[in-house]
Protein backbone atom coordinates (compact mmCIF):
# COMPACT_ATOMS: atom_id res chain seq x y z
CA UNK A 1 0.00 0.00 0.00
CA UNK A 2 2.78 2.40 0.93
CA UNK A 3 4.63 1.52 -2.27
CA UNK A 4 1.55 2.35 -4.35
CA UNK A 5 1.13 5.70 -2.56
CA UNK A 6 4.80 6.64 -3.13
CA UNK A 7 4.54 5.53 -6.76
CA UNK A 8 1.39 7.62 -7.25
CA UNK A 9 3.08 10.68 -5.73
CA UNK A 10 6.16 10.21 -7.90
CA UNK A 11 4.04 9.86 -11.03
CA UNK A 12 1.95 12.90 -10.15
CA UNK A 13 4.98 15.07 -9.33
CA UNK A 14 6.09 15.70 -12.94
CA UNK A 15 2.57 16.67 -13.99
CA UNK A 16 2.36 19.18 -11.15
CA UNK A 17 5.63 20.82 -12.19
CA UNK A 18 4.56 20.88 -15.86
CA UNK A 19 1.27 22.47 -14.90
CA UNK A 20 3.10 25.58 -13.70
CA UNK A 21 2.92 28.45 -16.14
CA UNK A 22 6.15 29.53 -17.74
CA UNK A 23 6.15 33.27 -18.25
CA UNK A 24 8.73 34.46 -20.75
CA UNK A 25 9.59 38.07 -21.42
CA UNK A 26 12.11 39.67 -23.71
CA UNK A 27 14.11 42.84 -23.65
CA UNK A 28 16.31 44.86 -25.96
CA UNK A 29 19.21 45.79 -23.70
CA UNK A 30 20.87 47.87 -26.44
CA UNK A 31 17.82 50.14 -26.52
CA UNK A 32 17.96 50.59 -22.76
CA UNK A 33 21.73 51.08 -22.78
CA UNK A 34 21.41 53.80 -25.42
CA UNK A 35 19.02 55.72 -23.14
CA UNK A 36 21.22 55.55 -20.05
CA UNK A 37 22.69 58.99 -19.26
CA UNK A 38 25.76 57.28 -17.79
CA UNK A 39 26.52 55.79 -21.19
CA UNK A 40 26.80 59.22 -22.83
CA UNK A 41 29.31 60.25 -20.17
CA UNK A 42 31.30 57.05 -20.65
CA UNK A 43 31.36 57.55 -24.42
CA UNK A 44 32.64 61.12 -24.00
CA UNK A 45 35.43 59.91 -21.72
CA UNK A 46 36.39 57.17 -24.17
CA UNK A 47 36.33 59.55 -27.14
CA UNK A 48 38.54 62.02 -25.27
CA UNK A 49 41.00 59.28 -24.40
CA UNK A 50 40.95 57.98 -27.97
CA UNK A 51 41.62 61.49 -29.33
CA UNK A 52 44.72 61.79 -27.12
CA UNK A 53 45.98 58.44 -28.37
CA UNK A 54 45.31 59.44 -31.98
CA UNK A 55 47.18 62.72 -31.48
CA UNK A 56 50.17 60.92 -30.01
CA UNK A 57 50.14 58.39 -32.85
CA UNK A 58 49.98 61.26 -35.36
CA UNK A 59 53.05 62.76 -33.69
CA UNK A 60 54.90 59.45 -34.03
CA UNK A 61 53.85 59.21 -37.68
CA UNK A 62 54.99 62.78 -38.34
CA UNK A 63 58.31 62.02 -36.67
CA UNK A 64 58.68 58.99 -38.93
CA UNK A 65 57.81 60.97 -42.08
CA UNK A 66 60.32 63.71 -41.22
CA UNK A 67 63.05 61.20 -40.43
CA UNK A 68 62.30 59.26 -43.62
CA UNK A 69 62.39 62.41 -45.80
CA UNK A 70 65.72 63.38 -44.27
CA UNK A 71 67.03 59.88 -44.86
CA UNK A 72 65.90 59.87 -48.49
CA UNK A 73 67.39 63.28 -49.17
CA UNK A 74 70.77 62.30 -47.74
CA UNK A 75 70.84 58.56 -48.53
CA UNK A 76 73.27 58.85 -51.44
CA UNK A 77 75.78 60.90 -49.45
CA UNK A 78 75.70 58.97 -46.17
CA UNK A 79 78.42 56.64 -45.09
CA UNK A 80 77.44 53.01 -44.53
CA UNK A 81 77.54 53.40 -40.74
CA UNK A 82 75.29 56.48 -40.68
CA UNK A 83 72.92 54.98 -43.26
CA UNK A 84 72.50 51.82 -41.14
CA UNK A 85 71.98 53.93 -38.00
CA UNK A 86 69.28 56.00 -39.72
CA UNK A 87 67.55 52.85 -41.00
CA UNK A 88 67.59 51.45 -37.48
CA UNK A 89 66.17 54.72 -36.20
CA UNK A 90 63.33 54.51 -38.74
CA UNK A 91 62.66 50.92 -37.78
CA UNK A 92 62.65 51.89 -34.11
CA UNK A 93 60.05 54.59 -34.75
CA UNK A 94 57.88 52.06 -36.62
CA UNK A 95 58.14 49.62 -33.72
CA UNK A 96 57.30 52.34 -31.18
CA UNK A 97 54.23 53.29 -33.22
CA UNK A 98 53.07 49.68 -33.47
CA UNK A 99 53.62 49.10 -29.74
CA UNK A 100 51.87 52.34 -28.88
CA UNK A 101 48.91 51.41 -31.08
CA UNK A 102 48.58 48.02 -29.36
CA UNK A 103 48.88 49.52 -25.87
CA UNK A 104 46.36 52.25 -26.71
CA UNK A 105 43.89 49.64 -27.98
CA UNK A 106 44.26 47.57 -24.81
CA UNK A 107 43.97 50.65 -22.59
CA UNK A 108 40.81 51.80 -24.38
CA UNK A 109 39.22 48.35 -24.06
CA UNK A 110 40.09 48.19 -20.36
CA UNK A 111 38.67 51.68 -19.78
CA UNK A 112 35.51 50.83 -21.72
CA UNK A 113 34.96 47.73 -19.58
CA UNK A 114 35.64 49.76 -16.44
CA UNK A 115 33.16 52.49 -17.41
CA UNK A 116 30.45 50.17 -18.72
CA UNK A 117 30.49 47.61 -15.88
CA UNK A 118 28.45 49.72 -13.41
CA UNK A 119 25.96 50.70 -16.14
CA UNK A 120 25.43 47.09 -17.18
CA UNK A 121 25.14 46.07 -13.53
CA UNK A 122 22.44 48.70 -13.01
CA UNK A 123 20.52 47.46 -16.05
CA UNK A 124 20.83 43.83 -14.95
CA UNK A 125 19.57 44.70 -11.47
CA UNK A 126 16.55 46.46 -13.01
CA UNK A 127 15.86 43.45 -15.25
CA UNK A 128 16.07 41.14 -12.26
CA UNK A 129 13.73 43.36 -10.24
CA UNK A 130 11.19 43.49 -13.09
CA UNK A 131 11.44 39.73 -13.47
CA UNK A 132 10.75 39.13 -9.79
CA UNK A 133 8.01 41.77 -9.51
CA UNK A 134 6.17 40.38 -12.55
CA UNK A 135 6.81 36.68 -11.91
CA UNK A 136 8.73 36.00 -15.12
CA UNK A 137 10.34 32.61 -15.47
CA UNK A 138 12.77 33.88 -18.11
CA UNK A 139 13.66 37.23 -19.64
CA UNK A 140 15.58 36.90 -22.89
CA UNK A 141 17.69 39.62 -24.50
CA UNK A 142 16.89 40.28 -28.17
CA UNK A 143 20.06 42.30 -28.66
CA UNK A 144 22.24 39.24 -28.09
CA UNK A 145 20.82 37.75 -31.28
CA UNK A 146 20.25 34.32 -29.80
CA UNK A 147 16.45 34.32 -30.04
CA UNK A 148 15.29 32.12 -32.86
CA UNK A 149 11.57 32.52 -32.30
CA UNK A 150 9.38 35.04 -30.52
CA UNK A 151 5.80 33.87 -30.29
CA UNK A 152 2.61 35.69 -29.38
CA UNK A 153 2.83 34.55 -25.77
CA UNK A 154 6.05 36.44 -25.07
CA UNK A 155 6.03 39.80 -23.35
CA UNK A 156 8.30 42.77 -24.11
CA UNK A 157 9.54 43.89 -20.71
CA UNK A 158 11.73 46.68 -22.11
CA UNK A 159 9.16 49.34 -21.07
CA UNK A 160 9.06 47.92 -17.54
CA UNK A 161 12.85 48.05 -17.22
CA UNK A 162 12.89 51.56 -18.67
CA UNK A 163 10.35 52.60 -16.07
CA UNK A 164 12.41 50.95 -13.32
CA UNK A 165 15.41 53.01 -14.47
CA UNK A 166 13.32 56.18 -14.97
CA UNK A 167 14.13 56.31 -18.69
CA UNK A 168 11.90 57.59 -21.46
Amino acid sequence: MLKKLVLAVLLALPTVSFAQTVKIGYIDSNEILSLMPEQASAIKQLESMQKKFEDELANLNEQYVQEFKRYQAEADTLSETIRVRREQSLQSIEEKAAEFKQNAFETLNKKQNELMAPIIKKINEAIEAVGKENSFTYILDLSSGSILFKGNGSVDVTPLVKAKLNLQ
